[in-house]
């Protein structure tokens, strides 16, 4: 398996100004996982075997089987706060490119208040006490999140039948695309 990246030297934080810089903007990424995106998850898992193509040794053969987790929805069209964290974690542009091709875009999702509130009176006793309790207990963001998704639905619902590739599939995968384009 090909395994070499020719992204060329990794970007060092320059100060200790610029890595906070890159840690308050990633700061967004927390309420965009408590609100049930996965995307920041994905984009840090692409970011370790991403590592292999630069150290071989960095992972055993073993793990060229493992199978990829779900892609989800979006990548193509990731956040500012995932941007901060995909360059916090130099993850390299060809492998989130490739990623996002696998990735269906987000389904648009507007907002009307109307139709919310009519969801939410809808909804059952014990279903308002259940999100009510999630935000007495600092849990707000979990709230909204159910919420919504009981609202909108998953906005990523088909994340589980789309196909998933082994570790040494898409790394060659990659690796190949590199080479045609030199």
């Amino acid at each position: 398996m090909s395994r070499r990246s020719s992204t060329g030297p990794c970007r060092l934080p320059r100060s200790r100004d610029h890595s906070e810089d890159s840690l308050s903007a990633i700061v967004g990424v927390r309420s965009e996982l408590a609100a049930g995106d996965l995307r920041p998850l994905y984009l840090a898992w692409l970011s370790a075997y991403g590592a292999w193509e630069r150290d071989e040794d960095a992972f055993d053969d073993e793990d060229e089987d493992e199978v990829e987790p779900p892609v989800p929805a979006g990548l193509g069209s990731i956040t500012a706060p995932q941007r901060a964290l995909a360059d916090f974690l130099r993850l390299d542009s060809g492998l989130l490119e490739l990623t996002a091709e696998a990735s269906p875009g987000l389904p648009e999702m507007r907002h009307d208040a109307r139709a919310l509130a009519t969801h939410i009176a809808r909804l059952s006793v014990s279903d308002k006490d259940k999100l009510l309790t999630l935000v007495a207990e600092d849990q707000a963001a979990r709230a909204r999140m159910e919420l919504l998704r009981g609202w909108r639905g998953d906005p990523d619902g088909q994340r589980s039948s789309r196909a998933r590739r082994t570790v040494a599939e898409f790394l060659d995968t990659v690796a190949a695309r590199r080479l045609q384009h030199r």
